[in-house]
Formats: C-alpha cells, sequence, structure tokens
C-alpha cells in the first residue's frame, strides 16, 4: 500500500451536461484515498474511493472545466496521487483540442481503440482524418450504398474502410468529433472521366491554355493536384455531391477544408 502516485483516466474526452464521468486508475490504492472535484479554487465535493473505477455527475452547467484529484493523508501530510480535467461542454469548438489521424491500414479493433484511448487521454475533441480519400474530387471509393472495402490514397497507401469506420465510431464513443479532411478545389488527372469540366477549373492564363496544379510528380504519389475554382457554382455542386455520399456512407461530422495559399494571378 505505500502508493506514490497513480494513473487517472476519464471515458470520454469531453462531456454532455449532465452526462456521468467515469473515472479509471491503474493501480489500487489505500482505503483511505479520498477524491475531491475542484471549480478553479472551490472544491464541490469529495469521496472515499473502493476499488480502480468509480463515477461523478458533475455539475450540469455548460462550458464548465473540473479537476478530480485523487490524494491520501499520511502522517499527518497530504499525498496527491494524481489529478484530470473534466471537460463538460455541449459544443466541441467552444474549447477546440483538435488531433488528428494519417494512416488507415488494415487494424484490429484493439488497435482502433489503443490510438483513440491514448488520443482521449489527452482529451482530444476533434479528430481530423488526414489524407483518408480515395482522389480529392471523388473523396469515396464505390458507391454511398456499397462503398469500397480497400482504396488507395493520394500517396499510393492502402486505406480501409473498416479502419475508417473503426476510427470514427470509437472517437464518437469517446465524444470526439471525426471531421474528413480534404482540398475545397483539388482534383486528380483523371477528373474529367468522373465528370469534372474543364470549365471549372483555374488557370494560369487568360487564355486558359495552361491549367493550374500543385506538382506531385514524385513517383509515390497516384496524381498531381489540379486546382478548381472554388468560386464556380458548378464545382460547388459537384463537390457537395461527392461529399454527400461520405456522409452516406460514413458518419463523419463535419468537412476539414484545406487550401493550397496564395498562387498570384490566376484565372
Amino acid at each position: 500500500n505505500n502508493v506514490s502516485s497513480v494513473s487517472i483516466s476519464t471515458d470520454k474526452a469531453a462531456y454532455q451536461p449532465g452526462q456521468t464521468v467515469t473515472f479509471t486508475i491503474d493501480k489500487a490504492v489505500p482505503s483511505t484515498t479520498k477524491v475531491r472535484y475542484h471549480h478553479f479554487n472551490d472544491v464541490l465535493s469529495e469521496n472515499n474511493i473502493s476499488g480502480t473505477s468509480w463515477s461523478w455527475t458533475p455539475p450540469s452547467t455548460d462550458f464548465t472545466g473540473y479537476l478530480a484529484d485523487v490524494y491520501n493523508t499520511v502522517d499527518g501530510k497530504e499525498v496527491i496521487y494524481g489529478s484530470i480535467a473534466v471537460d463538460v461542454s455541449s459544443d466541441w469548438a467552444r474549447f477546440p483540442r483538435y488531433g488528428f489521424l494519417s494512416a488507415y491500414p488494415q487494424m484490429t479493433s484493439i488497435a482502433i481503440n489503443y490510438y483513440i484511448n491514448e488520443l482521449n487521454r489527452y482529451h482530444i475533441n476533434g479528430l481530423q482524418f488526414y489524407d483518408w480519400q480515395y482522389k480529392h474530387h471523388m473523396p469515396l471509393s464505390g458507391t454511398p450504398t456499397n462503398p469500397s472495402a480497400v482504396w488507395t490514397d493520394i500517396a499510393n497507401r492502402n486505406t480501409y474502410f473498416t479502419t475508417v469506420k473503426g476510427y470514427i465510431d470509437a472517437a464518437h464513443n469517446c465524444n470526439m468529433k471525426a471531421m474528413f479532411y480534404n482540398l475545397a478545389y483539388g482534383a486528380l488527372s483523371d477528373a474529367a472521366s468522373d465528370g469534372v469540366q474543364d470549365q471549372w477549373r483555374i488557370y494560369k492564363d487568360a487564355s486558359h491554355s495552361t491549367m493550374a496544379k500543385f506538382d506531385l510528380s514524385s513517383s509515390m504519389f497516384k496524381s498531381s493536384m489540379w486546382l478548381m475554382d472554388p468560386s464556380s457554382s458548378n464545382w460547388q455542386q459537384y463537390l457537395a455531391s461527392r461529399n454527400q455520399d461520405v456522409y452516406t456512407a460514413l458518419g463523419f461530422d463535419g468537412f476539414h477544408i484545406d487550401q493550397l495559399g496564395d498562387w498570384g494571378a490566376v484565372y
């Protein structure tokens, strides 16, 4: 029973008002150990701990943070074994703590949960799924009702549907938002065969002879990135329709929109 410290975790990265927090510690503690809950300098309550897991329902005030610390009194002196924060917020964007994922190989649910639990311990409440998509102009491979089981990303790496979906589900279990990354205006070299029109593109010259592209000529990449005109309503409708395919097939919460900076005079 000569505990000097414990590692504490919570079951979610953030909590809705009224939602119960479940705490877990990594080892048994003496029977005299207590947990107390602070909001700034105010101690709201404290309780004895029995076992390595317990629950607490915070006040229902929205957008409020708390500190829980686990402590004991040893020889008349307080010894804090460990502490952890709790965020009670109905909207993740009020206190965003944004993380990202960048590879989606074939994975077990144990492996997926390992990484999500690590992010959960850092209180990450939003996750960007970077470079998950099949093509920038057609992010979902397959159809909305029958998506492909596996596809290649821009760097020709295999991406598995079950891994992307598994990550989304695990993130949601921790109250994290799952955001899919894509450019606002990217198209691969085969975009014309997928219905992308030349009139929607960005050009380097007024006579429209040179299309603007972000050069990814290295053999590791599937294609260079051709730039579409983000102000074109036709392009907007095309991409919105492709994005709807994504939302039909996968439970993403939103679209993390990227762009490539200032290209000078373009047409």
